[in-house]
């Protein structure tokens, strides 16, 4: 029987009584960009997405998230980046998805009980550009520090590599910094030390820890510690990109 596509207005023929498409591409362009509906997602939105480059401050979002709690998950076409936190840290969610603007297209996180604790999650849509991603980040399906991946962080990928993964002791005995580091191992830890060193004038400590977690069996496990006296000349190049909600892994005040 002829139709008339409910999207293009197009004479298709049909085999179905109920169907009102011509293709599956107007089905989704209409449910997505004409029918009236209570969320932001778009296809039309998330295509021409794809054919803009990823702005850079939502670059070092992505580049500096995949150090820390983010990773890239492979969808039918290109890699999407997925970040998780927990509900504690809701407000840091949402200043990371600001960053990364029209990537992420989702109007609220979604959110999974992991025993007594509450997580959330956003994923970003695909895009061609986090294929390149992929291939400098993962080797074999393993997150993997290399020199060229450290080369693209900039101060705002600094910022959020240590907020994800890092700490300070207010202890005014310690008043360190230390990062996480755990997945990268002995030869990953060294690596970046050495990114240190040449590109922020000091050489953090590597702490190594003998026990296991509830996320993670690894016997073996790694952290950066940055003593009291680099302290400074670590976050001063991203000490004003802070949110006031993780204010609290700073000093109270810029050190001397």
């Amino acid at each position: 029987m002829k139709k008339i596509c409910l999207n293009c207005g197009s004479e298709f023929e049909a085999k179905r009584k109920d169907k009102i498409y011509c293709s599956k591409e107007c089905k989704w362009q209409y449910r997505n960009d004409r029918k009236p509906r209570l969320t932001n997602k778009s296809y039309l939105k998330a295509k021409e997405t794809r054919k803009r480059p990823i702005p850079s401050d939502a670059k070092q979002v992505i580049i500096g998230g995949l150090l820390g709690d983010g990773c890239l998950v492979k969808s039918t076409s290109h890699y999407r980046f997925s970040m998780c936190h927990a509900e504690s840290q809701r407000e840091y969610m949402e200043f990371k998805r600001n960053l990364l603007g029209d990537l992420i297209q989702q109007d609220k996180p979604n959110e999974y009980s992991r025993g007594r604790y509450r997580q959330l999650h956003y994923h970003s849509i695909s895009h061609p550009e986090l294929d390149k991603f992929h291939s400098i980040v993962y080797q074999n399906g393993i997150k993997t520090v290399s020199k060229e991946w450290l080369n693209m962080l900039e101060p705002l990928g600094l910022c959020i590599w240590y907020l994800d993964d890092g700490s300070y002791n207010s202890n005014p005995r310690s008043r360190q910094m230390s990062i996480s580091t755990d997945n990268f191992g002995l030869e990953g830890n060294e690596l970046i030390a050495d990114w240190f060193q040449k590109n922020l004038g000091f050489k953090p400590h590597i702490s190594r820890r003998n026990y296991a977690t509830t996320f993670s069996k690894a016997k073996v496990r790694y952290r950066l510690v940055i003593n009291r006296s680099n302290v400074p000349a670590f976050i001063e190049p991203f000490y004003d990109l802070v949110p006031r909600c993780m204010r609290y892994k700073l000093p109270s005040s810029l050190p001397c």
